[in-house]
């Protein structure tokens, strides 16, 4: 019931604020001739559910950071009030969206940064569970951020990699990890 009523009002803030600017169905009429139809089912699925995972669902691409290519690329090209709306939407949603790479709206979150910075996704990759973990934890707390274990590893699976049992050389037994990930060698210690 409170999960309920928490996406309710994210819903009757997102009609408030940038969503009352347009409609999905403005961008659609309107950036047709402008955008690639791959970047305006983008924008548009990203507009109408506010979320970046629904885009990657949506257009069934492999992994989040191709979602994220996409609409920043779209965004280079669209008029102005549509930047101000998307730029918008990036502010009100914490979220890194913004045209410009090198000025970002809002500063990542230390999930975000970890994944970014410190993780390299690669079919032949494995690393432990606890490895992983921990390695994300001490990140978060260097930073002062707050730590969210759970979506460490939604984040992870959104990447391509996935949870399975792998070996490490200090347990004589297979343990819980994710294969398709590794950590950088200055995290791995």
């Amino acid at each position: 019931m409170h999960l309920r009523i928490q996406r309710a009002i994210k819903r009757l803030k997102w009609q408030a604020g940038p969503g009352s600017w347009f409609t999905a169905e403005d961008i659609e009429r309107e950036l047709a001739g402008v955008l690639e139809p791959r970047e305006l089912r983008a924008l548009i699925v990203y507009w109408r559910t506010t979320e970046r995972q629904a885009v990657v669902d949506e257009l069934g691409l492999t992994n989040y950071m191709a979602s994220v290519a996409i609409v920043r690329r779209a965004l280079e090209k669209v008029p102005r009030r549509f930047a101000r709306g998307f730029a918008e939407l990036a502010r009100w949603g914490k979220r890194v969206l913004a045209s410009n790479p090198q000025k970002p709206v809002v500063e990542p979150s230390a999930l975000d940064a970890f994944l970014a910075t410190r993780c390299v996704f690669h079919r032949s990759a494995r690393v432990a569970s606890v490895t992983l973990v921990a390695a994300y934890e001490r990140f978060a707390l260097e930073r002062g951020r707050p730590v969210v274990t759970p979506a460490l590893f939604q984040a992870v699976r959104a990447r391509g990699a996935r949870l399975t049992v792998v070996r490490v050389p200090w347990e004589p037994a297979p343990v819980s990890g994710c294969a398709g990930v590794r950590l950088t060698s200055d995290m791995a210690a």
